[in-house]
C-alpha cells in the first residue's frame, strides 16, 4: 500500500494489527516513515462483538510490539506521532483526568448513538445501558451529544467464579424471544417483524426460539422462510399452537456451528395450550444438549401447573443418563425468588391470569406454583447461578399492563448449570419497540470435568446483568 500524498496533507491512519502480522514491526514502521504519517492509532486486533473467530494476539506478542513501538518513537526523529502514547504519559504525569474524552459519535444500523467509542457500537452490555446514549430516529444527534455528557458508565464489575462476559469461540449462545403476533401489527404491517430480523441476526446465536408465530404458516410458511434466509439459520419444523389461536413456535439453528440429532415437534401430544417442541442437538462440539422451548398457557396457574409437570422429567438426570437440558420460554409467570409485582395496578380481568384466589374472591399474589414445580425438579434460573439482579421482560408495552416483570426465560437443568456463563436480557429503547416481551440470551461453554454438584444459587444484588 502506498499512501502518495504525505507531502500535501497531514495524513492521520488507523492500524490494525493481528496476529498474522504483529511480528512484522519493523516494516510497518518503516513504512509509516516512508509515507511522513503524521498520527497513527494502533488498534490490536481484540474479540468483541461478532469477531469471536480469528485467532488472538498473545500478550508476549503485544509486549514486543508496543516495545518496539516506543523504542522507535524515543529514538527516531521528526517520528510520527502514536495515538496510544500521549494521553498515556500525560496521565502517567498526572497532567490528565483520563476519566474524561471527547466525544465520538458512532451511529448504529438501528439509530443508536454511542459515544465512547466505535468499537462499543452494537455490543450488549445491559449493566452499560449498551452504552447506548439514544436514539437519534427520536432525539436530535446535538441534543444526544450534550446529554452523553452526563452519562458516564458504570465501572465493570469484577469477574466472579470464572465468569465470561464475552462469547468467545467455544460458547454456545440460545435465544428466546417472543415476537407478538408474529411482528405482525393490526393494520396489516409488518415493519417490526422485518428489524426484528434485524435484531435477532446481529445477535449472531447459536439457537434461537420464537414464539407467538401467528400469521406465519400462511402462504406455505414463507415468512418462516424468510425469517431463515434472513438469519442464516435453518428452522426445524414448526409446533403448531392448536388451541392457542395460532400462536406457533419454532427453532432456528446455525448450521455452521449446531448439528442436529434427534428432533419432535410434539412430544407432548397436544397437552400443551401452545405447544412445546424438543430437539437434542451439539452445539461447538459440546455433548448432546436437550432444548426445550415453549409458550406455556396465559390464561391462568393451574393449566401451567399442569404444563410445567410434564418438563419437570427433564430436571436432573432420568432413568440414569445425566441429560443436559435447557428450557427456553415465555412461560408466563415471575421467577420463583423475582420481587412481588403490584398486580392491583392492571385492571382485574388481567390481574386474574397472574394471581392466586384467595379465600375471599379477591386475587392475591402471583401464582408460582409452575416455576416453582420446575426449580424443584432441578431447573436453574441462570441469574440466580450468577448472583444477578433478574431483569423485566414484559409489562412495558400496553397501558393497560404497565407493570414490569418476568415472563421469558432459559434455564438450565442441574446438570447444565455449571455450564452458564452468562445471561442477558436484551432490554433497550429499541428492542422495547420490536415487542411486548424482551429477547433473552443465554451462554454456555463446555462442560468441566468435575463431577461435584452444582453450586446453590448465589446470593443476590451484588451485580446486574
Amino acid at each position: 500500500m502506498t499512501v502518495g500524498v504525505g507531502c500535501f496533507l497531514d495524513i492521520h491512519v488507523i492500524c490494525v494489527v493481528t496476529a498474522e502480522t504483529i511480528d512484522r514491526t519493523e516494516e510497518l514502521l518503516s513504512f509509516l516513515h516512508q509515507e511522513r504519517i503524521e498520527t497513527v492509532a494502533f488498534n490490536i486486533e481484540e474479540r468483541e462483538g461478532v469477531n469471536t473467530q480469528r485467532p488472538l494476539v498473545t500478550q508476549q506478542q503485544a509486549r514486543g510490539f508496543w516495545r518496539r513501538v516506543i523504542q522507535d518513537a524515543r529514538t527516531t526523529t521528526g517520528t510520527f506521532r502514536v495515538r496510544e502514547l500521549g494521553p498515556i504519559t500525560r496521565y502517567l504525569q498526572n497532567e490528565a483526568e483520563f476519566g474524561t474524552r471527547d466525544p465520538m459519535p458512532t451511529v448504529s444500523y438501528n439509530g443508536d448513538l454511542t459515544l465512547l467509542s466505535p468499537e462499543l457500537a452494537g455490543l450488549t452490555a445491559p449493566e452499560h445501558r449498551d452504552f447506548v446514549v439514544g436514539s437519534v430516529l427520536d432525539t436530535p444527534l446535538r441534543d444526544l451529544i450534550a446529554q452523553g455528557a452526563e452519562y458516564t458508565p458504570q465501572v465493570v464489575p469484577p469477574l466472579e467464579d470464572g465468569q465470561q462476559v464475552v462469547a468467545t469461540a467455544d460458547t454456545s449462545r440460545l435465544v428466546t424471544y417472543n415476537i407478538l403476533t408474529g411482528g405482525i401489527d393490526k393494520d396489516g404491517s409488518e415493519r417490526r417483524r422485518k428489524r426484528q430480523l434485524t435484531f435477532l441476526d446481529s445477535l449472531q446465536a447459536d439457537v434461537i426460539a420464537l414464539k407467538e408465530l401467528r400469521g406465519w404458516d400462511a402462504g406455505g410458511w414463507r415468512r418462516l422462510w424468510e425469517a431463515a434466509n434472513r438469519l442464516r439459520m435453518v428452522p426445524l419444523p414448526p409446533v403448531i399452537s392448536r388451541r392457542g389461536r395460532g400462536n406457533h413456535l419454532a427453532l432456528f439453528y446455525r448450521p455452521a456451528t449446531v448439528q442436529v440429532v434427534d428432533y419432535e415437534a410434539d412430544p407432548a401430544r397436544g397437552a400443551f395450550y401452545h405447544g412445546v417442541g424438543r430437539a437434542r442437538l451439539v452445539i461447538r462440539d459440546h455433548p448432546v444438549l436437550t432444548v426445550l422451548f415453549t409458550h406455556l398457557c396465559f390464561l391462568g396457574g393451574t393449566e401451567r401447573y399442569a404444563e410445567a409437570q410434564w418438563l419437570t422429567g427433564y430436571g436432573d438426570t432420568y432413568e440414569g443418563d445425566p441429560q443436559r437440558v435447557v428450557l427456553l420460554g415465555d412461560l408466563n409467570t415471575i421467577g420463583a425468588r423475582d420481587r412481588e409485582p403490584d398486580w392491583e395496578r392492571i385492571p382485574a380481568n388481567l390481574r386474574s391470569r397472574h394471581c392466586h384466589l384467595t379465600p375471599t374472591g379477591a386475587c392475591g399474589q402471583t401464582d408460582r406454583r409452575a416455576i416453582h414445580l420446575l426449580e424443584n425438579a432441578g431447573f436453574r434460573d441462570p441469574y440466580d447461578l450468577l448472583g444477578l439482579d433478574p431483569q423485566r421482560t414484559a409489562g412495558y408495552w400496553s397501558d393497560e399492563e404497565l407493570l414490569d416483570h418476568r415472563s421469558d426465560f432459559a434455564l438450565a437443568n442441574q446438570n447444565l448449570a455449571r455450564s452458564v456463563t452468562r445471561v442477558v436480557t436484551h432490554d433497550t429503547a429499541s428492542a422495547r419497540a420490536l415487542s411486548d416481551h424482551l429477547p433473552v440470551e443465554l451462554h454456555l461453554t463446555a462442560p468441566a470435568a468435575s463431577t461435584e454438584a452444582p453450586d446453590a444459587p448465589r446470593r443476590r444484588g451484588r451485580r446486574r446483568a
